[in-house]
């Protein structure tokens, strides 16, 4: 509906701790982590990538400013999430 979803494989999330879903997601999907990103809006979501090589986007909201911690990238909205996955894809080597 967005035009977003060839940007996806898949849309996974609790009750499992995110950094076990991660995980299981790379295995799953044999992905490389330097080529996943993860869109959270939670402390939760940045701390399940930790460690992992994953790249972080964090989803500011009036309750969650990520404040204090090392996120290089932010979107206030998924509409702002197009250009930062062009982005990406536009800079990340995938023939490895």
């Amino acid at each position: 509906q967005r035009g977003l979803a060839k940007y996806f494989t898949g849309v996974f999330g609790s009750p499992e701790k995110k950094e076990i879903l991660n995980k299981n997601i790379l295995k799953q999907y044999n992905l490389i982590s330097t080529e996943v990103m993860f869109v959270g809006d939670s402390i939760d979501d940045w701390q399940g990538v930790q460690g992992l090589g994953i790249e972080f986007v964090g989803r500011i909201t009036d309750t969650n400013s990520f404040e204090g911690l090392k996120i290089k990238t932010f979107i206030r909205n998924i509409f702002d999430l197009e250009k930062i996955l062009g982005d990406y894809c536009e800079t990340t080597d995938f023939t490895d």
